[in-house]
């Protein structure tokens, strides 16, 4: 086995074993469930404001925050929008206030 095998090997047998670990399963759990908890927040401030929200009025946990916004924008649950009152500002699709209905219903 070469050098550089043995080093990948050791490289996902670390990932393999640190992924397994409690503590990264809480992490993959808090990953899948952040962009909901954040879209209900989007949702309640849209509605509370009557428009657009300002990406400072978000409660966003630095960098899985901002990363769970970009995640709603790309998979079509939030807008950017233009806002003169915000570098960013951001406000739930139709599809994505749909399923919190629903969210809510089942509730």
């Amino acid at each position: 086995m070469t050098a550089a095998k043995r080093m990948a090997h050791a490289q996902a047998e670390i990932e393999a074993l640190v992924l397994d670990a409690p503590p990264m399963r809480e992490l993959q759990d808090e990953l899948r469930r952040y962009p909901v908890r954040l879209l209900r927040q989007l949702a309640a401030e849209f509605r509370r404001r009557q428009g657009v929200v300002p990406d400072h009025a978000l409660e966003l946990a630095p960098y899985v925050g901002e990363t769970a916004l970009r995640a709603l924008v790309a998979s079509g649950l939030a807008e950017q929008v233009l806002s003169p009152y915000a570098v960013r500002a951001y406000k739930p699709t139709q599809r994505a206030l749909d399923l919190l209905q629903r969210l809510a219903r089942e509730a």
